[in-house]
């Protein structure tokens, strides 16, 4: 991502890649590379070349898509990558350009968005987990090799309630034109939670309209698979795995029992809380069900990020139970 224009190349930048489809002028037509858990499964050869056809037929009326194409952009924080204020960037800009592993990845500059939202007044982490909501959030499950195609719609959702069916093609959303799953994203980004996105789809060769009215807390995604998350507030550098098979059989933990195992304690607040390597820990604030490092880690980002917030953690150590209180 080293010297790359923010105001024109705006995506997820948890993903590992994103194509675009740009007019000469800069004009963006479209993307491509859907965002989510499932995002592997949606990406397709056979989608990329409908998007890529898609983007074709845009370019070849340009002039009479100029409003709808607008939308494919939105103001940016920064105009450019070394403006954001991020431990790895600036390492990178003072480092040795030549070397292969002198680069700012897209995850890096993801994180440095969410500490941007950080450092509002208003701050909350739906404030990062709203900026790309997923076409599930609204009901919809689109044909991968398609890319706008409507292959589910969830009963009593959005999507339901505004009539639409399978076997739909969606066309524009808000007027931008879509031509794949990332373009379905990057509309509904847009969209206020609570609030109204305005449908142009097709039907049977008939083009329909629709209206989605979205209830209050709709737009937030789940964090889970996204790499930024680490260094979401509270940055606690504490670095935990899952118990392997002999680490619980020798401590009598089964294999469905929370036992996250700490192999490492660097940041400030963990290392004054008394957490030690090979601490095990069996509980946060009574929760026992977190038997994933990531959903443990996410817990914390989502109710603990307010600066001085507390919470406890249940520890087994040389074979006694301690209760250990980590103030961020």
């Amino acid at each position: 991502m080293r010297g790359v224009d923010l105001d024109q190349f705006q995506f997820d930048f948890d993903l590992s890649m994103m194509i675009f489809f740009v007019a000469p002028d800069g004009t963006v037509l479209g993307r491509y590379c859907a965002s989510g858990a499932d995002r592997h499964r949606q990406n397709t050869i056979a989608g990329l070349r409908r998007a890529a056809e898609r983007a074709l037929e845009l370019f070849a009326r340009l002039d009479e898509e100029r409003a709808g194409l607008a939308g494919k952009k939105r103001p940016s924080p920064v105009a450019r990558v070394e403006e954001l204020e991020h431990d790895r960037i600036r390492k990178v800009e003072t480092g040795d350009p030549g070397d292969d592993q002198n680069c700012v990845h897209c995850h890096n500059v993801q994180e440095a968005m969410n500490a941007l939202l950080e450092r509002r007044r208003d701050y909350h982490p739906d404030l990062v987990a709203a900026k790309f909501p997923l076409p599930e959030q609204v009901g919809l499950e689109i044909d991968p090799d398609d890319g706008v195609l409507i292959a589910g719609v969830r009963a009593d959702s959005a999507a339901a309630r505004a009539g639409l069916r399978v076997g739909d093609r969606l066309l524009r959303l808000d007027g931008q034109p879509l031509i794949s799953i990332a373009d379905v994203t990057w509309a509904l980004g847009a969209v206020p939670d609570p609030g109204r996105a305005v449908l142009l789809y097709e039907r049977e060769g008939k083009e329909r309209g629709a209206e989605l009215e979205l209830a209050a807390g709709w737009k937030p995604a789940d964090l889970l698979w996204r790499v930024s998350v680490n260094r979401m507030r509270p940055f606690l550098q504490l670095w935990v795995e899952g118990a392997d098979a002999e680490e619980r059989a020798s401590l009598g933990i089964g294999d469905q029992d929370m036992a996250l195992v700490v192999r490492g304690v660097f940041g400030p607040a963990v290392r004054a809380a008394g957490i030690r390597k090979d601490d095990v820990i069996r509980a946060i604030d009574g929760r026992r069900d977190l038997v994933d490092p990531r959903r443990f880690t996410l817990f914390i980002r989502l109710n603990h990020f307010q600066r001085g917030a507390s919470f406890v953690l249940e520890i087994l150590r040389a074979g006694k139970t301690l209760e250990l209180t980590v103030k961020t």
